[in-house]
C-alpha cells in the first residue's frame, strides 16, 4: 500500500494562464518570494502547442540573480501536458520561476507548485 504525505504546509501555486507568442524572458510561472526557509518540492507542469524551451531559475531574495544551476526543459509540442518535479533548499524570501527561453509562436502553459517538506 502507497503511502500519502502530509503535511501542514500551504501550497505555492501560480501561473500566468495561457501564453500567446511569448517571448524570451516571459516570466511564465512564479512562487513569489517564499516566506519561510527550508526544503521544497517543486512541481512543474507545462505545455506548448509547438516545440519550446523554458528555463527553471532558482532566484535569490532580491530577485536579481540565479542561486544555482538554471535548469532548462525542453517541451514538445503536444496535446498533453508534461510534468517536472525538483527539489530545492530556499532562504527565506527566495523565489522558484520558469521563463521562456526563446520566442515562441503558439501557445504555452506553465503551472508551478511549491510545498516546504517537513514542519
Amino acid at each position: 500500500m502507497g503511502s500519502i504525505r502530509r503535511t501542514h504546509n500551504p501550497l505555492l501555486r501560480d501561473t500566468q494562464g495561457t501564453q500567446t507568442n511569448p517571448t524570451t524572458a516571459t516570466v511564465m510561472a512564479d512562487t513569489g518570494a517564499i516566506a519561510k526557509a527550508g526544503r521544497y518540492d517543486v512541481r512543474i507542469v507545462a505545455a506548448a502547442t509547438a516545440a519550446a524551451r523554458v528555463s527553471v531559475q532558482h532566484r535569490n531574495a532580491a530577485n536579481d540573480d540565479n542561486v544555482g544551476d538554471v535548469i532548462v526543459l525542453r517541451l514538445a509540442a503536444a496535446a498533453t501536458a508534461a510534468e517536472y518535479l525538483l527539489t530545492y533548499d530556499v532562504v527565506a524570501s527566495e523565489r522558484v520561476r520558469v521563463m521562456m527561453t526563446a520566442n515562441l509562436t503558439g501557445d504555452a502553459e506553465v503551472s508551478i507548485f511549491a510545498e516546504r517538506l517537513g514542519y
